[in-house]
């Protein structure tokens, strides 16, 4: 899993326990592909929502990884 520059700042805001959290069910995605996703109209990549965070992903299949783009809170920003 790889995480943008942005995507550490976002994570780094974040309170221990979820910041650990989000990372693995982020890394449970990348080995088993299996989650609520939806693919993002209008811009490249997929979005899972991950308890109240909403998580921007691409899924590099020739390499089976995801790279976060964005971590954003459902209850304050909209995607």
């Amino acid at each position: 899993m790889q995480l943008l520059r942005s995507a550490q700042k976002q994570l780094l805001k974040l309170p221990p326990e979820t910041a650990g959290e989000l990372i693995d069910a982020l890394l449970t995605y990348e080995k088993k592909q299996r989650g609520y996703i939806k693919w993002l109209e209008g811009r490249p990549g997929y979005r899972i929502i991950i308890g109240a965070y909403h998580v921007v992903f691409e899924f590099l299949e020739a390499h089976n990884e995801i790279v976060v783009l964005k971590i954003l809170n459902s209850k304050f920003k909209p995607l």
